[in-house]
């Protein structure tokens, strides 16, 4: 039996459709968050995929036997509050404010979440979402502060990062300090210079 033109066409575009779909899907070990602050709060848009459910049911045993989706909603919050901490520069955690679904842009098998803290000076990010889950979880960090654009990546055996430029403020005073001290060097200097082509 010999498959005629069209039905050849149409299996070759079945066959590209799976494939595109294929390359497409994320890693259900693989979560994603894009960081961006303002003057008051850090929001973050998480990308999590389906299995982030088996996941809360391991940290919250309980909801198996609810149907209430407030549970859900409960409990995720209080996920997201130990898995996903932002630290000050004293070590302090910031305070979560909110987490809320966000419709879905991207595949099916995932889930989108927008998540607000309250405060936009962060030094350090632990996120262990998902790790009781995968040991070889990764969960990627996209993160623009200024013009700079970082990227980190946690896992289990490194479950948190410090952010490279946090100290930018403390490093901009420093600057600010340095150049201060070269103008009034200079200043002595050709007062210095000044005076003693003077005295000769």
């Amino acid at each position: 039996m010999t498959l005629n033109l069209e039905c050849k066409r149409n299996l070759f575009i079945g066959i590209l459709l799976l494939i595109n779909s294929l390359l497409l899907a994320h890693n259900p070990n693989e979560a994603f968050f894009t960081i961006s602050t303002n003057s008051n709060y850090t929001e973050i848009i998480a990308e999590l995929p389906w299995s982030v459910r088996n996941d809360l049911i391991l940290f919250y045993p309980e909801l198996e036997k609810t149907k209430d989706d407030q549970d859900y909603v409960k409990a995720f919050k209080k996920y997201i509050q130990q898995k996903l901490i932002l630290r000050n520069q004293s070590g302090d955690q910031i305070p979560l404010i909110s987490v809320e679904e966000e419709s879905h842009n991207g595949h099916s098998h995932q889930n989108n979440f927008r998540i607000t803290y309250k405060g936009s000076r962060f030094f350090e990010i632990e996120n262990t979402i998902l790790f009781s889950s995968y040991e070889n979880q990764k969960n990627h960090h996209f993160l623009t502060k200024g013009n700079e654009k970082l990227t980190y990546i946690t896992r289990l055996d490194v479950p948190s990062f410090a952010i490279s430029d946090a100290n930018s403020e403390q490093v901009s005073r420093s600057k600010y300090w340095l150049i201060i001290a070269l103008i009034i060097i200079s200043l002595l200097g050709t007062f210095y210079l000044k005076r003693n082509l003077h005295t000769k």
